[in-house]
């Protein structure tokens, strides 16, 4: 379980919030967002803080370290010969394509 500084179990916090919601809640989902304000009744603005602290990284970054290894990933499962066998099978150039229009 989760423990805050304070001696808060946001576990505990997060069921209580479940078991009196009417609707479902982002939390349902292990969806945790610090900044919806239904939180300000189960926590304290020093709890929040220490929450929104917690391992933070920036979307971009985490992102972005995600993308490099998937490609990496990816390119490196096929050789050469593939690539190039793939490539010689279909045509990607754009000049056949026709732009979707919404």
């Amino acid at each position: 379980m989760w423990t805050l500084s304070i001696g808060t179990i946001v576990e505990l916090r997060t069921k209580e919030l479940s078991e009196k919601s009417i609707y479902d809640q982002p939390s349902h989902s292990l969806i945790f967002d610090p900044e919806d304000i239904t939180w300000n009744e189960y926590f304290i603005k020093d709890e929040l803080d220490g929450i929104r602290s917690f391992r933070n990284s920036s979307f971009e970054s985490v992102l972005v370290s995600s993308v490099d290894i998937n490609t990496n990933n990816l390119l490196l499962a096929y050789d050469d010969d593939v690539c190039i066998l793939l490539s010689d099978q279909n045509d990607f150039s754009r000049a056949q394509e026709e732009d979707v229009v919404i």
